[in-house]
């Protein structure tokens, strides 16, 4: 490493700060244009997170709400303890916000600096150095992160301290092969994929060592990166019962989608990646993974052709620096296969941009030199206009970002801070409500039910594919007179499934007015549905007989206690809960009984554990409809079925063998059949059951002769 007092290794403080201000004048003020002079985020998830800095700062940490279970919505620790911080000595409110902004701000400048430290630390010349920190500052996705004020801004700067403190550790001058470890561990702190990064850092830092020494040596602070990465998820398993410091804890695209589904969008995505933003292919119009495109504005054209040629010349950190690169292709690679897939312009994979900018800009200096020679020009003719045409896609790319944030602001404010606006002085204090749309608290100081995401306690085992319907059974698990009477949703849910009817009482009280594609709005809460579903209308235990078990499908508390699992599928095309509302025939003129449930159409075959305590026959009861509704999802798209099966086909099955299909006609509406598992079937105290065939499931309960009814499930 050169030494600090060498004046060419001391960033160039003055133009990189007078960049930084430009940059986040231009964002911070296009934001206030647009808001009427209010810090609004991005995207409402900021306004989650601050509510939970909140909790952290008036001594009730992970608790959304004070008295409420510690969940996990907020993703990373570190950050949000660095705004509870700031919540604690004085930034409320709007303050709060306006503090995670500015503070991402700084994050920006500081790696900036890190960029440029790096660029000397592998033997670049000063003007490289300062074009691959300006190219950082001028990257719009990259200046739209540091500006958003959710924890990206913060891994973003840590995972390029990280970067320079690993290329640190093989200086050919005063190596630190420490220097990593704080970084690491800070970023671990941070993200929880970021454990993914640096368990493979160490593990090349042990194989250097080992190759260097001849002999297999781990020094234990490599180790404490690892050790935080892994003790953070144990905490929180042991404080929430959930490992997953995330808004959902069941985010998997193929939990959501199926595995087919789930193959093709990562496939895609990392070709979305390597073509449209590495090699600078695609137009701003396509899309990348599940999230907006803007391909153009992530670099300059032919990012990893330059990048390939950096690395062409071999230099003391070359190994190093691959070895970074494979760490951050490996992080990326586990990280691909999730509903975030893309999503705010492709956040979860932008760590590692920064590094690749500083690479392109060696890139375009070796190209430079060699055209130089081509050409008889002179010495930095050719690198000094490839640097002005790398700054000029750069100022592209910071102002179309610098508009997206604006136009980002701009709905959040018309939108959500609107609702705010209307809860606050037009509702009770007392109001609470059931939201489907976002987050209220911190803005409002009201309470409600999240049926989506994990910030409420009960929903975070619901997998976001199925929230219409798992959403609906936990809300059952209460009484009706002690939910909500209003409930938040975007009024495109509303209107576009019929199960919403389960929970609208009625007409909109309010509907934002901001022109979006997508409104919010207030509804009064439906209760009479909710709970019904609970209760068996027709089928009855026969003389003798008593319930020892019963299963709510798509319930995930129920079904997490039946060790339950499912799979379901029409060739390629995944089949998943839904919402089924319809009416019990009249019997002998008694009026038909409107009732809501949430199941599944199976094509294949359900599993459970059952109490079965005596070894007798199983009278096997299930709620089962003519006609489903399935959440039917594909590679093509997602939709709402209704599927025909008036005659379903069903068979049990267990460790001790299986019997013959089954076959039933059902009636119009709501049905309640009963079916009989031989007891020669049992495995004894519990069973594992197996249900196979093509048919719609929405409850289960299961009677033997002479037994006492069994307690409820804990």
């Amino acid at each position: 490493m050169t030494p600090t007092t060498d004046p060419e290794a001391r960033p160039p403080l003055l133009p990189i700060a007078l960049l930084c201000l430009a940059v986040s004048a231009t964002y911070v003020l296009s934001m206030l244009f647009s808001t009427e002079g209010h810090f609004i985020p991005q995207v409402a998830d900021l306004y989650l997170i601050a509510q939970y800095a909140r909790g952290f700062a008036e001594g009730h940490p992970f608790q959304y709400n004070p008295g409420e279970a510690p969940t996990t919505g907020a993703t990373s620790l570190l950050h949000t303890i660095f705004l509870a911080f700031a919540h604690f000595i004085g930034f409320r409110g709007e303050g709060l916000i306006a503090f995670a902004i500015l503070s991402g701000a700084v994050f920006g400048f500081l790696t900036a600096l890190e960029v440029f430290a790096a660029a000397r630390q592998i033997g670049q010349s000063r003007n490289v150095a300062l074009l691959g920190a300006s190219l950082v500052i001028l990257n719009g996705p990259l200046a739209w992160s540091f500006h958003y004020g959710a924890d990206i801004a913060l891994a973003l700067f840590l995972s390029t301290w990280l970067f320079r403190a690993w290329l640190e550790g093989a200086a050919p001058e005063k190596p630190r092969p420490n220097a990593f470890v704080l970084p690491a561990c800070l970023l671990a702190a941070t993200r929880p994929e970021a454990l993914v990064l640096v368990a493979v850092l160490v593990a090349l830092a042990t194989w250097e060592a080992r190759r260097e020494s001849g002999r297999w040596k781990l020094r234990l602070n490599w180790c404490l990166p690892v050790l935080v990465g892994f003790v953070i998820p144990v905490g929180m398993r042991l404080m929430t019962g959930s490992a997953a410091n995330t808004s959902f804890s069941q985010k998997l695209l193929s939990s959501n989608w199926g595995a087919l589904t789930a193959a093709v969008f990562s496939i895609d995505y990392w070709s979305d990646l390597i073509r449209g933003v590495l090699l600078g292919f695609y137009p701003a119009t396509q899309r990348l993974g599940l999230g907006g495109g803007n391909a153009p504005y992530f670099a300059a054209p032919l990012l990893l052709v330059f990048v390939f040629i950096a690395l062409l010349r071999p230099m003391a950190q070359t190994r190093r620096l691959f070895g970074f690169l494979v760490a951050a292709s490996i992080t990326i690679v586990c990280v691909t296969p999730t509903i975030n897939l893309g999503v705010h312009s492709n956040r979860y994979v932008l760590f590692v941009l920064p590094c690749l900018l500083l690479l392109f800009a060696r890139g375009l200096d070796e190209t430079g030199s060699a055209l130089d020679r081509a050409f008889s020009a002179p010495t930095g003719a050719a690198f000094r206009r490839l640097s002005l045409m790398a700054v000029a896609f750069g100022v592209l790319s910071a102002i179309r970002f610098a508009l997206i944030y604006a136009d980002s602001a701009s709905s959040v404010y018309r939108r959500d801070e609107a609702l705010f606006d209307f809860i606050r002085t037009r509702l009770p204090e007392s109001a609470t409500f059931i939201n489907n749309a976002t987050a209220i608290e911190f803005r409002t100081g009201r309470r409600s039910i999240n049926i989506s995401g994990v910030v409420t306690p009960g929903f975070s085992e619901v997998l976001p594919a199925e929230t219409e319907a798992s959403a609906f059974e936990v809300l059952s698990r209460s009484s009706p007179s002690a939910l909500p009477p209003y409930l938040i949703a975007p009024d495109a849910y509303v209107n576009g499934s019929p199960a919403w009817a389960a929970l609208v009482g009625g007409s909109a009280i309010f509907q934002t007015s901001s022109l979006e594609s997508t409104e919010l709005a207030i509804y009064p809460t439906r209760r009479e549905l909710i709970g019904r579903q609970r209760t068996w209308m027709r089928l009855v235990a026969p003389p003798g007989f008593a319930q020892v078990d019963a299963l709510n499908v798509a319930d995930p508390i129920d079904e997490r206690d039946h060790a339950y699992r499912w799979a379901s599928s029409a060739g390629t095309r995944s089949l998943f809960a839904a919402l089924k509302i319809d009416k019990y025939p009249g019997d002998q003129g008694a009026a038909e009984v409107e009732v809501a449930d949430g199941g599944r159409v199976i094509f294949g075959f359900e599993e459970m554990e059952v109490r079965t305590p005596k070894a007798a026959d199983v009278l096997v009861g299930i709620r089962t409809h003519p006609e489903p509704s399935a959440r039917v999802r594909h590679a093509d798209g997602d939709r709402r079925l209704d599927i025909g099966l008036p005659q379903p086909a069903i068979r049990f099955s267990t460790s001790r063998g299986r019997t013959d299909w089954m076959r039933v006609s059902l009636q119009p509406g709501w049905n309640e059949v009963a079916l009989r598992l031989p007891a020669g079937l049992l495995e004894g105290a519990i069973t594992r059951l197996r249900i196979e065939g093509r048919y719609a499931a929405y409850s289960y309960v299961f009677f033997q002769p002479g037994a006492a009814t069994a307690p409820e499930r804990q």
